[in-house]
């Protein structure tokens, strides 16, 4: 297929209106806005911020979106205003609130919000985010604080477990000689995450902070109000930006280096492949299937006709065992099963239900039971390199070490997605740190979250909405450059293995 004509919705999964970003210039700072957001802040061709944007998160740590109104440009020589009204109207939750974005020729960008509750609802976040891009591992910084004395830190260079800086009053950092910028908060208390935990290319600064309880009642008429402003202090040798397009980066998988030592490379089988699915997936020469096993489901089901699959298409298996808390029964009825199927599991991945991370006595109690078989054991946790990073499983107590991802943790449009693979590169770095000499295997990566571990109460279904796990882009050649650029970001940063999304069907 010619790339000239390769039409919209092969490409996006879906037909879009994608629309293009307005430019403008403050002094020798250039940003883009659209849609409510401020993007590729920038001076003497550096990106110093991502983004500048709104959230509304709500109980469930979903993202509500909004709808604009009355959106107003002015714009004079080296100045500009951007106002408009962002409306939120989703299930019970109405708020509404106006934007006001300005710049001028010291520098300066400040958007501001004024905003109303129009109905009682819980929250777990309101409020403005600032992402500083991932290039800030390893500067120096220094941060003014609400309630104590200045501090010069410095942004990590390993992904952090934990927030880096809180009760941010202010943020400075240089991204090169010469240049200083700040980002000043008002209206609530800040803090910064180290955004890579989750893939996004990013740190974030957000409020309110997360030792504060949430969810939180909004009550109807309740008024929220927010500025961030961020001025470039020191500019030498710095030249104005000329206003215009920005070129489309692509991106040459050679630009990843390759390692040379080979990895494992397959996805998750859920159900026996039909006759027509068996002849198709043969060809793709996969190196190994994943299989999840869960006692909770009570019968071993289709498991052995998979593995028998597996077997005729010459492919190792992956087995991640999920047991409850009856795991000292359930261990014998693995062992039946390992009877059967040892000599084509390339692993075992040992999981609790309903725990991110299986406590450490358990894991070490379950290996020891499977120490007759000769297969490498590991764990670590089914959901994101987050969990271990900040539980740190030991590491004695696994032959490898392994965790989940997916791109839209945070944000879900196009370009982040595509980002996400240089935060990929980033969470294999930082595992390696933790877990010297062990083997990483990052498993599964999806296009969609799977299951969210930080929610704190069930998500409804909507009738007519597709699962929140399908995205409707999983089909299209956007999802095949995804994954082609994720691999290679994989690759580089030394996985033993990556599982990619599912086999068959809406997931695959």
């Amino acid at each position: 297929m010619q790339i000239n004509k390769i039409q919209e919705s092969q490409w996006l999964g879906a037909p879009e209106n994608r629309k293009k970003p307005c430019r403008f210039r403050a002094g020798k700072i250039t940003l883009e806005f659209l849609d409510g957001r401020i993007l590729n802040i920038r001076a003497g061709g550096i990106r110093l911020i991502d983004e500048v944007y709104f959230a509304l998160r709500d109980y469930n740590w979903g993202t509500i979106p909004y709808r604009m109104e009355g959106l107003q440009f002015e714009e004079k020589e080296d100045f500009f205003r951007i106002s408009f009204k962002a409306i939120h109207d989703s299930g019970n939750i109405r708020f509404e609130w106006e934007g006001i974005i300005t710049g001028n020729s010291e520098s300066s960008v400040k958007y501001e919000f004024y905003g109303q509750a129009d109905s009682d609802f819980l929250r777990n976040r309101i409020g403005l985010c600032v992402l500083h891009p991932a290039a800030c591992g390893g500067m120096d910084c220094e941060v003014e604080h609400f309630s104590s004395a200045p501090e010069k830190g410095r942004f990590p260079e390993l992904i952090s477990p934990h927030q880096p800086f809180a009760d941010m009053k202010s943020i400075t950092h240089r991204p090169k000689k010469g240049m200083a910028l700040k980002v000043a908060f008002q209206g609530d208390v800040f803090e910064m995450e180290d955004q890579r935990n989750w893939t996004d290319a990013s740190f974030k600064t957000y409020c309110t902070p997360l030792s504060i309880p949430f969810p939180v009642q909004v009550h109807k008429g309740e008024r929220i109000s927010q500025s961030v402003e961020i001025s470039l202090l020191e500019a030498e040798n710095v030249d104005s930006e000329e206003v215009g397009e920005q070129e489309e980066t692509i991106v040459s998988i050679r630009e990843f280096p390759m390692m040379e030592r080979r990895c494992s490379l397959g996805s998750c089988i859920t159900r026996p492949l039909t006759r027509l699915q068996f002849e198709r997936i043969a060809v793709l020469e996969m190196s190994h299937l994943r299989v999840d096993y869960h006692f909770i489901d009570g019968e071993e089901g289709d498991i052995q006709e998979i593995f028998c699959q597996a077997k005729d298409l010459g492919l190792n298996v992956l087995l991640a065992v999920f047991f409850t808390e009856r795991w000292n029964d359930e261990i014998l009825s693995l062992k039946r099963l390992l009877s059967d199927l040892e000599k084509q599991l390339l692993g075992l991945l040992i999981f609790q239900e309903g725990v991110t991370v299986m406590p450490g006595k358990r894991l070490e109690c379950i290996r020891s039971e499977l120490t007759e078989w000769n297969v490498p054991v590991g764990s670590g946790t089914d959901a994101f390199f987050t969990q271990i990073n900040r539980q740190k499983p030991e590491r004695d107590s696994m032959d490898f070490v392994s965790y989940s991802n997916n791109p839209q943790v945070h944000a879900f449009d196009n370009d982040s997605i595509m980002s996400t693979t240089e935060g990929q590169a980033a969470n294999l770095r930082s595992c390696a740190a933790l877990y010297p000499g062990l083997p990483v295997w990052v498993s599964p990566i999806t296009l969609k979250m799977r299951w969210n571990p930080d929610a704190t109460g069930r998500e409804p279904v909507k009738k007519g909405e597709l699962p929140k796990d399908v995205d409707p882009r999983q089909m299209s050649l956007f999802a095949a450059s995804w994954f082609l650029r994720s691999a290679a970001a994989c690759m580089a940063g030394g996985a033993a293995g990556m599982t990619y999304f599912e086999l068959t069907g809406a997931k695959g």
